[in-house]
């Protein structure tokens, strides 16, 4: 028996950066760790926030750069431009284009698998979505005989930015999420709140899916644990997009609680500092409007590898979750990123899975948006403890090490790398009714 050949198509993908590109890096080490080497099927350019640094980390692989059509082809040098582009691409494209923007290229990257697939040029595909539109890359592997394994970083149906559908629109976007449910071989998700919502509208899912968590890079993290964070001021972090036009209202509503907290305490202006990493330029305008910007700061994204020593600068991380369940049953990236960097969180959702794993793990306070006076207590609280020279609590080691991703994508590896002689062949029968898919 010999070990798979493995191709991963990913359109998230250096040097675009973000979290979808972070679950693949680590899905990568963790692959390399067991003697797989896979290849990659991106994107040759695409309208995202960019890392360039991130491509040496995959400078030894085989990577495939499939051409992005025009709607998806604008190179963008920060996040500001990039929220330009993207919401004058909604506007246009996007009640045209099933499921996404990005389908075009999806097709295109299908025809390049399926050929791929035919020479027979590797053993086992992994999609990864969003995009959701790259799943159909898994129809043309498997069609040839291929075993596919798709992977849902985030919810199809269930995504706050997926809920302004008519019912035409959604019917069919139900049935492209269900055949792909159908269909792969084995069906990966990066929550297990997006695999219950899963299994409710394909139940026969249950035996071929499972959840894998994005975990952090522990060699990444390594530096973060030897960081102090600063001693005059009460550091709270929050990295990565805020997404104004999909969670407008939780992190405006943070901005107007951190407002009032300095009403009632005003020394909070020469105590505390709250940084937004790689915030909207609108966040930006939001903090100047309510005059919190003396204590309060957004910038443009940093660097992967400077992330680590940033967020262990602070004493605390902020995770600030979409309304409803696709936010309070969520478990992003942000999350693993403050355990890498041994920080308790500050999170603010509905009640949730969220709520209950910050608790039941000891990574930090969950609170419900409308509970802004608990929010200030625990603040207040430990900015005092910080002014007074004593040390916050931190992660008991034996958690820390449990969210690493060698760890948490365990699972998936061991999907991903059975041996050939291992797998049973043949792709699965479509499900009635997919012949009329588009």
């Amino acid at each position: 028996m010999t070990a798979p050949r493995i191709l991963l198509a990913a359109y998230y993908f250096p040097p675009l950066a973000g979290g979808g590109v972070n679950r693949t890096l680590r899905l990568i080490d963790a692959l390399r760790d067991v003697g797989a080497t896979p290849s990659i099927l991106t994107v040759d350019d695409a309208a995202w926030q960019r890392d360039p640094g991130l491509l040496n980390a995959v400078s030894d692989l085989r990577v495939l750069r499939v051409p992005n059509p025009d709607w998806g082809r604008v190179r963008a040098s920060n996040v500001a431009s990039v929220a330009r582009e993207r919401s004058k691409r909604r506007g246009l494209l996007a009640r045209w284009l099933v499921p996404d923007l990005h389908v075009g290229w999806s097709f295109l990257a299908a025809a390049v698998a399926g050929a791929l697939a035919r020479r027979d040029a590797f053993d086992v595909l992994y999609t990864t979505a969003p995009p959701y539109s790259s799943h159909l890359i898994g129809f043309a592997a498997q069609s040839a005989g291929k075993r596919w394994v798709a992977d849902f970083r985030d919810a199809w149906l269930d995504a706050p930015s997926r809920q302004d559908f008519g019912p035409r629109r959604a019917a069919l976007e139900r049935r492209l999420e269900r055949a792909v449910l159908d269909r792969a071989d084995q069906v990966v998700f990066a929550t297990e709140g997006i695999r219950e919502s899963a299994l409710r509208r394909a139940p026969g899912l249950a035996g071929r899916s499972q959840v894998a968590w994005s975990g952090f890079d522990a060699e990444g993290y390594r530096g973060a644990l030897e960081r102090s964070p600063d001693a005059t001021r009460y550091r709270l972090i929050h990295a990565g997009s805020v997404e104004l036009d999909a969670r407008a209202g939780q992190v405006l509503r943070f901005l107007d609680v951190l407002a009032r907290w300095r009403l009632l305490v005003p020394a909070v202006t020469d105590t505390v500092s709250v940084e937004f990493v790689g915030a909207e330029s609108s966040l930006s305008e939001a903090i100047r409007a309510r005059g919190i910007d003396d204590f309060v700061s957004a910038c443009a994204p940093v660097p992967r590898a400077e992330l680590p020593e940033r967020l262990g600068a602070a004493h605390r991380c902020l995770c600030l979750a979409p309304r409803g369940a696709a936010g309070a049953d969520t478990v992003p990236g942000r999350v693993f990123d403050a355990v890498g960097a041994n920080r308790r969180l500050l999170a603010v959702a509905d009640k949730g899975r969220l709520h209950n794993l910050l608790a039941r793990r000891g990574l930090g306070e969950a609170f419900e948006p409308a509970d802004a006076e608990a929010m200030i207590r625990s603040m207040e609280r430990e900015r005092l403890r910080v002014q007074s020279g004593a040390q916050l609590a931190q992660l008991v080691p034996e958690t820390r090490c449990a969210f690493s991703s060698r760890e948490t994508l365990a699972g998936l590896v061991r999907v991903l790398a059975q041996p050939r002689a291992a797998v049973g062949g043949g792709p699965r029968s479509a499900p009635a009714g997919l012949e009329a898919l588009p």
